[in-house]
């Protein structure tokens, strides 16, 4: 079905409550996830992501820069590029640090031109650097949803999967997920898709009761 003849889908809470913008979308494998539209850019996080081309530039790129400085970031990410000993390839991640650069950011990660193929990786990478850093709050836009025109179910279903499949938990690093974009569709997508695994967790849940009160 063409994407712009797709029914819209909004989340709800478990108790059929419907999500609003800027609240808590969900507590999901130990992460808290936050989803809403607005500016990625004027989060506050350790450490937030968004998509670049095969170049390692892009308008995401170029926007950043100017916010937290030209020079502080093409400095940061001369540094970083310099510890790749190979070409970053697409759906990989390249970290810059701006530790004490930035005041809301210490990492910025550049996702090399996620098609639909590469997002769980790309999804994977970024929470796993944040374990790494010790790192508790992370934001993200709805990767690959703009420039490579993904569509947002499946970008939100790759995240969903992503978190879910995590072993053993997440434990509080990351403590935050903000998923954060300014496109209301894409934003629709994800909260639909955690919306609709609390709804799964709330009857698996409530399955295993039953079966323990009637064995």
């Amino acid at each position: 079905m063409p994407r712009h003849l797709k029914r819209k889908r909004v989340a709800s809470n478990s108790d059929g409550s419907k999500m609003q913008n800027g609240t808590s979308a969900s507590g999901t494998n130990g992460l808290e996830i936050d989803v809403k539209t607005g500016d990625l850019f004027k989060q506050t996080a350790d450490v937030i992501a968004f998509s670049v081309d095969e170049r390692l530039h892009g308008p995401m790129r170029d926007a950043f820069a100017k916010i937290v400085g030209v020079k502080v970031f093409e400095d940061a990410f001369t540094k970083a590029a310099a510890t790749y000993k190979r070409t970053v390839m697409q759906g990989e991640i390249l970290a810059v640090d701006l530790t004490g650069q930035s005041p809301n950011f210490k990492y910025a990660i550049l996702v090399v031109r996620p098609l639909g193929c590469h997002l769980k990786m790309a999804y994977k990478a970024i929470l796993q650097f944040a374990i790494s850093k010790n790192l508790t709050v992370v934001a993200i836009p709805g990767l690959g949803c703009g420039g490579t025109d993904v569509d947002p179910q499946v970008s939100a279903g790759k995240l969903r999967d992503v978190i879910k499949e995590w072993q053993g938990g997440f434990n509080g690093v990351p403590k935050q997920l903000t998923i954060v974009d300014r496109n209301a569709a894409t934003v629709d997508e994800f909260k639909a898709a955690f919306g609709e695994w609390r709804k799964d967790d709330q009857f698996c849940k409530f399955e295993n009761l039953r079966r323990m009160s009637n064995p």
